[in-house]
């Protein structure tokens, strides 16, 4: 809807901006005309120009400019803080998932690494496959703090935007 005040705003300012300046006007007619049954006739030829300029004495035209202009900018300002918070919002929304998947991939490796390990213990995996399972334990629960301070910087951001209002309705 910001995109559509932004484009109402300009068309207005077209209006205002269309109606300030000089307006010149032209025209040209012609006519002929022969009476019945006689053998002359006449013929009447017009040009006609026109121009004026309308004086803004008192500033109104200019104030009306000024205030069309100032509503496209408005206007543009509205459009703009919406998309910057959409993309914010998106962010938040995205470092959420990311978080969600690497609790969800910690979980699962934990579960596989258990899974090895008790293999390992009845003979069935070797050492090696034990420890590579640790690894991937390890190195998933390394990256997930740094999801978590993505999605908190990306709930700062939003709060900021929102002039310090909470934000509480989107934590996890």
């Amino acid at each position: 809807s910001s995109g559509i005040s932004y484009r109402l705003a300009e068309l207005k300012a077209g209006v205002v901006n269309a109606g300030y300046g000089p307006k010149a006007n032209a025209g040209i007619s012609s006519s002929q005309s022969s009476p019945l049954g006689e053998s002359g006739h006449s013929s009447s030829h017009s040009l006609s120009l026109s121009a004026s300029w309308e004086l803004d004495l008192w500033g109104a035209r200019s104030a009306q400019r000024q205030q069309a202009q100032a509503s496209v900018l408005r206007a543009g300002q509205e459009v703009r803080a919406a998309q910057v918070s959409l993309l914010a919002e998106t962010s938040l929304r995205i470092a959420q998932a990311n978080q969600q998947l690497a609790a969800q991939t910690i979980e699962l490796r934990a579960q596989s690494h258990d899974l090895v390990r008790w293999e390992y213990q009845a003979g069935l995996k070797t050492e090696l496959e034990q420890n590579q399972a640790l690894t991937l334990l390890r190195q998933a629960e390394a990256v997930a703090p740094q999801h978590e301070q993505s999605r908190l910087l990306a709930l700062q951001q939003l709060a900021a935007l929102l002039g310090g209002e909470s934000t509480e309705a989107l934590k996890p």
